[in-house]
């Protein structure tokens, strides 16, 4: 999913996952990605494609959210998306 190119779309998460924040990130110039997250949970968008994360409870120093397949690391307005292959860092743009 890190390396799929595409611009995205409003995210279409419904109303009762209770997301807190909706942000826009830049990754490598024009690839776009939309976080929509709470506490417990975040949805990532990216190229016509959505993936689930959970917050990861043994980093508590970190706004850290992972799935089976990525790890999202949230640090100010840069997040860290890294796989099993690559890691890639994008920068805030909007916050919704």
């Amino acid at each position: 999913m890190v390396g799929v190119h595409g611009i995205v779309s409003a995210g279409p998460s419904p109303w009762w996952e209770h997301y807190e924040r909706q942000d826009k990130y830049r990754c490598d110039g024009d690839e776009e990605l939309l976080i929509e997250r709470n506490d417990a949970q975040a949805s990532l968008y990216m190229g016509g494609y959505k993936m689930n994360l959970f917050r990861d409870k043994h980093s508590p120093l970190f706004k850290r959210y992972i799935s089976d397949r990525l790890k999202l690391t949230i640090s100010g307005d840069e997040v860290e998306l890294e796989d099993q292959l690559s890691r890639r860092r994008c920068q805030r743009f909007e916050q919704a």
